[in-house]
């Protein structure tokens, strides 16, 4: 409708094809000039920043690492390019410390954080944010809780103040429970009515009870209900400890000044003697192959087949799984054998494989969702993928395209400076240490063909595989391994 051609999309891309980098310098000389620019700018009264010069470059500090005498983590860094501040404060917990007895409890946690402290109500915190126009929000990750804010540098001090304030000291009122339940258990429904999200729910479910990524971030209908506000009380004393807690603050503002800040609102906490620290040794490894087939109302076919993989913390293994992701289905946008053979072909509407881990080992995991009467050739070309990755049958050309893929594409990642900050606090709290993402290229120029067959030979083995379709399960030949 909107181009009038049926067939644009594929016209766009064959042109794109044939897009020389000559083109390209004309456009970039015709249009990126002076007087076609439009710049606008929202800012406070006096706020505007200045026309660019030589007085006007922005700083940008490298980031710091302080530890009050709590043992709480601060990370600092000073960013003057916009008079913006964003402060984020973490703890470790997650599904590394859930079960499924308690699954979605550290989903209310996060979720119950702004509703409510000792001197605020969840309206009055909402209603402070919106005052300055700043924005806040807390959750939960698979491995942390966390709070955020963005916020003027002019309302660095309050903004902080009131973060801390929902970090450390929230009461989880009641009334503001009750609707957070029922706010969950509703998510929880609309699960079945997303065939990605129901067919992901199957596959967690096959995953070993070993694994964290077993447990489900938002819960099952009876864990939710069975959570009280003494759990939750409960799992806020035990975790939110100074020792297992970071707080980061990137921006325009002083390091010292915001260190002092942190200090004041931080610094009361006590820490526990007795926190043991969370263990990342997990199994996550699949003893037999698992295979669930679930047939549904929806006119569609979803594959999800999952392999055992590497922590992030096995830093050569996670270097080397990162390069194979890359060559079986690129590296965060479509591409790789997966895409170039199924795509190409028009089996699948969409095919994809990302690395579902963290600091204990996780899986690779491939998607594909297509019509009904393809899911079956479409596992089989899957698989006969993962098995040529197995058996080392990738080109030096291959090899050597998806690591300029993989460094070319993280550059273009984590820009902002939330992203900045989380990925150095969480770094920092999984013990790799805040500057870990600058030795992302050495790891990956590091990383020898050798290195990936050896990975996709340890890993592509044993597997879990949901499948969902309106038709019922196609038997399936024994396993050959």
């Amino acid at each position: 409708m909107a181009t009038g051609d049926p067939l644009f999309d594929w016209r766009y891309v064959e042109a794109i094809q044939k897009v020389t980098a000559e083109q390209i310098r004309d456009a970039a000389r015709r249009y990126f000039v002076p007087e076609r620019l439009n710049r606008v700018i929202i800012a406070p009264p006096g706020g505007a920043p200045k026309p660019p010069g030589p007085e006007a470059k922005a700083a940008k500090g490298a980031v710091r690492m302080e530890r009050l005498a709590n043992g709480l983590r601060v990370l600092l860094a000073r960013h003057t390019n916009l008079p913006l501040v964003e402060i984020q404060a973490y703890v470790l917990a997650g599904s590394l410390v859930d079960s499924e007895e308690t699954a979605g409890r550290s989903t209310l946690v996060g979720a119950m954080l702004d509703k409510g402290t000792r001197q605020f109500t969840a309206a009055q915190i909402a209603e402070f944010f919106d005052s300055i126009g700043g924005r806040f929000h807390t959750g939960a990750g698979r491995n942390s809780v966390f709070a955020s804010a963005t916020v003027l540098r002019e309302d660095f001090s309050r903004a902080l103040a009131m973060l801390a304030e929902c970090f450390t000291q929230p009461t989880f009122p009641a009334e503001e429970f009750e609707k957070a339940r029922q706010l969950a258990l509703r998510a929880i429904a609309r699960r079945s009515d997303d065939p990605h999200q129901e067919a992901l729910e199957l596959f967690y479910d096959a995953l070993p009870a070993t694994t964290p990524y077993h447990v489900i971030q938002g819960g099952k209908p009876e864990t939710v209900r069975r959570l009280t506000v003494e759990d939750l009380r409960a799992y806020h004393a035990r975790y939110f400890v100074p020792g297992n807690m970071i707080v980061a603050v990137f921006g325009d503002v002083d390091p010292e000044e915001s260190l002092r800040l942190v200090q004041q609102h931080f610094g009361h906490l006590k820490p526990d003697p007795h926190f043991v620290p969370i263990d990342f040794s997990r199994d996550n490894a699949i003893p037999r192959p698992a295979i669930r087939h679930k047939q549904t109302g929806k006119p569609t076919g979803i594959i999800v087949l999952g392999y055992p993989g590497a922590s992030i913390l096995n830093r050569q293994e996670d270097a080397a799984m990162i390069v194979l992701d890359a060559i079986i289905s690129g590296y965060n946008c479509p591409g790789g054998w997966l895409f170039n053979e199924l795509r190409g072909r028009g089996l699948v509407y969409t095919v994809d494989a990302v690395q579902i881990t963290g600091p204990a080992p996780g899986y690779l995991v491939i998607f594909a969702q297509t019509r009904p009467e393809n899911l079956d050739e479409v596992l089989q070309r899957i698989q006969s993928n993962v098995e040529r990755a197995r058996s080392g049958h990738i080109t030096p050309e291959e090899f050597a395209a998806a690591k300029d893929m993989v460094v070319a594409l993280h550059l273009q990642e984590n820009t902002t400076l939330g992203a900045q900050a989380q990925l150095a606090a969480m770094y920092e709290m999984y013990g790799l240490g805040y500057e870990y993402d600058k030795t992302f290229e050495e790891r990956i120029r590091a990383v020898r063909l050798e290195d990936v067959v050896r990975i996709a030979r340890k890993c592509l083995n044993h597997y879990v595989l949901v499948t969902t379709s309106p038709k019922p399960a196609s038997p399936r030949p024994p396993e050959s391994k």
